[in-house]
């Protein structure tokens, strides 16, 4: 059963600049509770502007049983790494959910050849599944493709330099900078399909790889995915980790039926309630009025938070990102993307 989302303050130990234009933030856990993180999970935090609830996720670095240490890139203008990061200090305290999110290896699954394929802040949850599976098991090992625009704006390039360091034999990282000159053409210019089909056909030992691990720009992660897919990659064995979606939402299909005001019944923890939907808003805006205790964080269909089951009615999906072909196949949805093409919907958060 999921509990209700509860949030905690964290107290802040660290403030660290690790590149020109990022910076990692460690905390301590308030006393008593469980942070424990599996890797490459995130946290939540809440904020308020304008005496609005905000909410930004961020990815946690370091290896599961390691600190609770997140890496943040900043953003001009961001409500977190504009305007809050740079003058949080040690002993300050912020107001975080509970590690969640999906983008993880099963302990099952941990031996064996690992690939990875970030870009700029991708690299984040990607280093804290790295530093796991190397320190977890003397079977796994690891080849990573990483992307960035300069030298000066590698994140946690001392922390990817010290894991090389004690696993010389059993991480293999490739650099891959799109505005300076690198080793070698090859690994000059952005990761796009053909760069990345020439790495997997001449640098990285691709085909005994038995999952990927994709973290970075929407672009690039399609990219990368099809050229996996092309190579005869199982679409299960490609994990994708997306932080934000550059492009609107599909418009609805001209046959879509017109429904003025749908009912959705939400199951969580134990407890259902029905709340009436405004016509064409999404299950989570829609009932977010009445139960504040939803769990959610991106709204954009990213991080998996809000992921439900379907068990009645009809559902159009702005966007699926966060779900996985199983979770699609058993039906899951995102009840931030998920609109309604039915006069009454159920949905299970416990599920």
């Amino acid at each position: 059963m999921r509990a209700p989302v509860e949030f905690h303050k964290l107290r802040v130990t660290r403030v660290e600049r690790i590149c020109a234009d990022a910076l990692t933030v460690t905390f301590e856990p308030p006393g008593g509770r469980s942070y424990a993180h599996a890797p490459g999970q995130f946290l939540t935090f809440r904020f308020a502007r304008d005496g609005v609830e905000e909410r930004r996720s961020y990815s946690i670095c370091s290896p599961a049983g390691g600190e609770l240490r997140i890496g943040v890139r900043r953003v001009r203008g961001g409500l977190f790494s504009d305007g809050i990061l740079p003058s949080l200090s040690p002993g300050d305290e912020l107001e975080a959910m509970a590690p969640q999110g999906l983008f993880t290896p099963p302990p099952e699954s941990r031996d064996g050849h690992h690939g990875f394929i970030a870009a700029g802040s991708g690299i984040t949850p990607v280093l804290s599944i790295i530093g796991t599976l190397l320190a977890g098991s003397p079977e796994a090992r690891v080849s990573l493709i990483y992307g960035n625009r300069t030298t000066r704006s590698v994140m946690l390039a001392d922390e990817l330099a010290d894991l090389k360091d004690r696993y010389r034999d059993r991480l293999h990282v490739v650099h891959v900078l799109s505005r300076e000159s690198g080793a070698a053409p090859l690994l000059s210019g952005r990761l796009d399909a053909g760069r990345l089909g020439d790495l997997l056909d001449r640098v990285v030992d691709a085909a005994s790889v038995g999952h990927w691990w994709l973290c970075g720009p929407e672009g690039m992660l399609a990219a990368a995915g099809r050229t996996l897919l092309d190579r005869g990659v199982p679409p299960e064995a490609v994990h994708v980790e997306l932080f934000y979606s550059e492009g609107p939402p599909p418009p609805p299909p001209e046959d879509e039926p017109e429904i003025i005001g749908a009912k959705a019944t939400l199951i969580l923890a134990g407890r259902a309630s029905t709340v009436g939907l405004p016509p064409g808003v999404s299950i989570l805006e829609g009932a977010l009025r009445s139960r504040t205790d939803l769990p959610f964080a991106c709204r954009s269909g990213v991080c998996g938070t809000c992921r439900a089951k379907l068990v009645d009615g009809g559902t159009r999906q702005l966007t699926s990102f966060a779900l996985s072909r199983p979770d699609l196949a058993e039906g899951f949805v995102l009840t931030c993307q998920a609109v309604p093409t039915s006069d009454e919907v159920t949905v299970d958060f416990d599920a």
